[in-house]
Parts: structure tokens; C-alpha cells; sequence
């Protein structure tokens, strides 16, 4: 939970399960792309297949498991936008990083081009 006092954001926790599965779809997709010879098609297909079934599989047992916790459908869905849209987005930002890595000062931080 978070904190009652403070700032009030409505739907705060919306925005947080699809940051967290937009991070984890790209991180997924960088290290397929990294570890394999799969197309970018199938990359894409496999990690949404991943973070789908984990986001289900934890508000699954959120709601039949743990105690004091309950499932969430809109969680889940969110869960699913975010890694749909970091699947997708992933071949983009690819692109963005390598354009920005052919111009100084950036051409010679050399651990950026491992990342992504």
C-alpha cells in the first residue's frame, strides 16, 4: 500500500504495474535479441507471451493464495498494455539508442551500445 498522507494520485498503482511490465518487456526483448537469432516478430510475440502469463499468473495467486491480497483484472490489464507496448516500442528504441551512440559526446561511451 501506499502511504495515506502526501500526495493523492488516482490510479497511481495503474501507472506503476505498466511501467514495471513496459521495463520488463524491453529488458526481455534486448536480452532474446541478445541471446538468440530470432527475428524481431518472434522476440516480440515471445516476450508479450511471457509478461502476459506472469502478470496473470501473479494476480492469480494474489487472489486465490496470499492472504490480505486480492486479484485485480484492471491490474492485469495494465500488466498486459505495458508489455504489449515495450514489445513494440523495443525495435524503436533500439533505433534510438544506436542513432544517438553515432554523435559525440556519446560515440565514445562504449557500455551504452551493450544496453538495449
Amino acid at each position: 500500500d501506499l502511504p495515506k498522507n502526501g500526495l493523492q494520485i488516482p490510479h497511481l498503482d495503474k501507472f506503476v504495474h505498466f511501467t514495471m511490465f513496459y521495463i520488463m518487456s524491453i529488458l526481455l526483448c534486448a536480452e532474446l535479441r541478445f541471446q538468440t537469432n530470432l527475428s524481431y516478430k518472434r522476440i516480440m510475440l515471445i516476450s508479450i507471451s511471457i509478461v502476459v502469463l506472469y502478470g496473470a499468473a501473479i494476480e492469480l495467486l494474489q487472489n486465490y493464495i496470499f492472504v490480505y491480497r486480492s486479484g485485480d483484472y484492471y491490474d492485469l490489464l495494465f500488466d498486459a498494455l505495458g508489455g504489449i507496448l515495450g514489445a513494440l516500442s523495443f525495435k524503436t528504441l533500439r533505433y534510438l539508442k544506436n542513432k544517438m551512440l553515432r554523435k559525440k559526446p556519446f560515440c565514445n561511451c562504449h557500455f551504452l551500445r551493450r544496453i538495449i
